[in-house]
């Protein structure tokens, strides 16, 4: 028998074996597992390893997916009662899975107590684990003796702009006893702070200076924030050389804020005498820019760009550019278009708004609608609309999929991944996901998102085309999931459906658990305050644990939107934003006659970018939404007049 033949007659054995759990057992067993194995980890916390070790051996013999689970969860509850053998074979039986990475930082941990430098050494992964662990490393490695590599770390750790844990300072203060250590590190870092905002870290800083030039710097700095004007001696800073570079910039920033003219003026001079770095003259050039947009001097910030063209970054022209549009500039906006380097013009947003400035004026944007009016991107769209044209989706069909020859241990790793799901492990199933897809290839990821799919598991599944790039698969990134919630919220608020799910898919991904930073949660990302005036309205009970229940979460984020929809005169542009960014931050926006721009122009020139990004990543997935339905999208909904002006 050939090696290729019995290989897929192993894999296929164990892909059986694994994969069919519901088909070898009926429901209620399948749920009984899934009891032991939620009862074997409280058993864990509780610290009943015996209680553990007798549920794990049922697991195993039923051949659950989820035993190495339990049993990577006895390895990390015993602490350092753990047996470095038994957790070694652990990780080489499951390497390259989130069960092994798991189990390796929180050992890591207990080879931290027990002062373990080598096994530390053998098992850290460089760029994983927190700043405690990565400091750690490094003083292992220079307890091994390996100095020069423990030094190179310090320096990465060392240079940003706010403190480090203490288990660093072993570490740096090593390093700033030896020969390779400069304290112009310190006062790169001094300059981080400060701009970071970090005073306090910085007072600190220069504490420690042991360096009477970098003491003079510092000296230098500070007075310079509060009396900028002595920049106006100009040689005395320039024979400090370059390495005045941010006392120049900080003082040429401070000085644009109480005296523009004055700043414009100073700055040619700093800029020619090559005493700026390429970093710093950005720091000075954004601030001079925002001065001259604040202060509506249209021509001087038009000529400044001129002057300054090769120093000046892609989001310089940008913010240049989005300020004539804001005024609604045409002639002026093209002359910022002209002005970008070639490969930002050429942009799909500035393609755009090249086409739009020119019909403005008089002019035919024709050919450069032309050249998007068949991307499947928002502009695109906007294009297709002015054009008169159906928006092109150009969508692919992935092959049918099969799993057979999907290696068997990958195949296990999906599983895990759906039964930490099942039984509401939801990080641990979104990490298992990820370290079992990270790795493969674009046709293996879109047969693991079809697979995905087939088990109603739909932010694996898109997750894994994000990762394959799979752009053009549409059915399997913009999934119809948890239909008849979102149908019922849409009858209930008279909301469009396209609408609903387009959002759920910008804010969650449709994953059901996942929290944001600020709070928010669940599929429709509510704060639990907005979700519990939503609840009160509906006169139905508030439970923030419920958060998580697809038809609770959909039902409150529904009305909270109906809500913004009503307030802003059934305008979806600014309802949407205002989901994302809140009711009175998009009021605020409203004001100064910003109101009386066409839609187009409102969101592009959006203060927050974040925001911005939202509502056109919205007005998209509602038009492939609105495909799947048979709808009508958002924009094709909007009145052309209003949201194209006079066009």
């Amino acid at each position: 028998m050939n090696l290729k033949l019995t290989y897929l007659l192993v894999a296929t054995a164990s892909i059986l074996l694994g994969a069919n759990l519901q088909a070898q057992n009926t429901s209620e067993e399948v749920e009984q597992l899934r009891e032991n194995f939620l009862d074997a980890q409280r058993a864990i916390n509780r610290g009943n390893f015996r209680t553990a070790e007798d549920l794990h051996e049922q697991l195993i013999e039923a051949d659950y997916v989820l035993a190495p689970y339990v049993e990577m969860s006895m390895h990390i509850g015993s602490g350092s009662r753990a047996d470095d053998e038994q957790i070694l074979a652990f990780l080489e039986e499951h390497e390259g899975t989130w069960l092994a990475e798991k189990l390796r930082l929180n050992w890591l941990n207990v080879l931290k107590s027990d002062r373990n430098y080598q096994l530390y050494v053998d098992h850290f992964v460089e760029d994983t684990g927190n700043k405690v662990q990565q400091c750690f490393y490094l003083e292992a490695l220079y307890r091994l003796d390996r100095q020069e590599e423990a030094f190179e770390g310090a320096k990465e750790l060392w240079l940003v702009g706010a403190s480090q844990p203490d288990q660093c300072d072993y570490i740096f203060n090593r390093w700033r006893r030896s020969s390779s250590f400069s304290e112009e590190y310190t006062w790169q870092r001094y300059i981080l702070a400060r701009r970071a905002g970090e005073i306090r870290f910085s007072n600190y800083l220069t504490s420690i200076i042991r360096s009477d030039e970098i003491d003079l710097r510092i000296r230098a700095y500070q007075t310079i924030r509060s009396n900028p004007e002595v920049l106006e001696n100009v040689d005395s800073f320039v024979e400090g050389g370059i390495g005045y570079s941010s006392v120049i910039s900080q003082g040429l920033r401070n000085l644009a804020a109480k005296d523009l003219d004055a700043a414009l003026e100073l700055w040619p001079q700093y800029r020619d005498a090559q005493v700026v770095s390429l970093d710093d003259a950005s720091y000075v050039i954004d601030s001079l820019l925002e001065e001259l947009i604040d202060s509506n001097q249209t021509d001087e910030l038009y000529q400044f760009a001129v002057d300054n063209r090769p120093l000046l970054l892609e989001e310089d022209f940008e913010v240049s550019a989005l300020s004539a549009l804001e005024a609604l500039d045409w002639q002026r906006l093209l002359d910022w278009l002209d002005l970008m380097p070639n490969q930002q013009q050429e942009s799909l947003q500035w393609t755009y708004w090249r086409a739009r400035a020119m019909n403005q004026i008089g002019l035919s944007g024709a050919e450069f609608y032309a050249r998007i009016d068949s991307r499947r991107d928002y502009y695109g769209f906007l294009a297709s609309l002015i054009d008169d044209q159906e928006f092109n989706l150009a969508e692919k069909y992935p092959a049918p999929y099969t799993t057979q020859y999907i290696p068997s241990e990958y195949l296990q790793d999906w599983q895990r991944a759906a039964e930490l799901e099942r039984v509401e492990y939801f990080n641990n199933s979104r990490l298992t996901w990820f370290h079992a897809t990270n790795h493969l290839s674009h046709e293996e990821l879109l047969v693991a998102s079809q697979w995905a799919a087939s088990k109603n598991l739909h932010y694996l599944s898109v997750q894994a085309t994000v990762t394959a790039k799979a752009w053009d698969f549409l059915e399997l990134r913009f999934p119809l999931a948890y239909y008849d919630s979102y149908r019922a919220a849409s009858e209930e608020t008279e909301l469009p459906l396209n609408w609903l799910y387009a959002l759920s898919r910008q804010e969650s991904a449709f994953s059901r658990d996942i929290a944001s930073g600020a709070g928010a949660k669940g599929l429709m990302q509510l704060m639990p305050a907005t979700a519990r005036e939503a609840a009160r309205l509906l006169d139905i009970r508030y439970q923030q644990d419920l958060l998580v229940e697809p038809a609770y979460n959909i039902r409150l984020g529904s009305n909270y939107l109906q809500r913004a929809y009503n307030r802003f005169d059934e305008n979806p542009i600014y309802a949407s934003a205002a989901y994302n960014a809140g009711i009175a931050r998009v009021n605020s926006w409203l004001r100064n006659d910003r109101d009386e721009l066409p839609l187009d122009v409102w969101v592009e020139t959006i203060p927050f970018n974040e925001t911005k990004n939202y509502v056109k990543n919205l007005m998209m997935f509602s038009a492939i939404y609105a495909d799947k339905l048979g709808e009508t999208s958002l924009l094709e909904q909007l009145d052309i007049a209003l949201f194209f002006g006079d066009e």
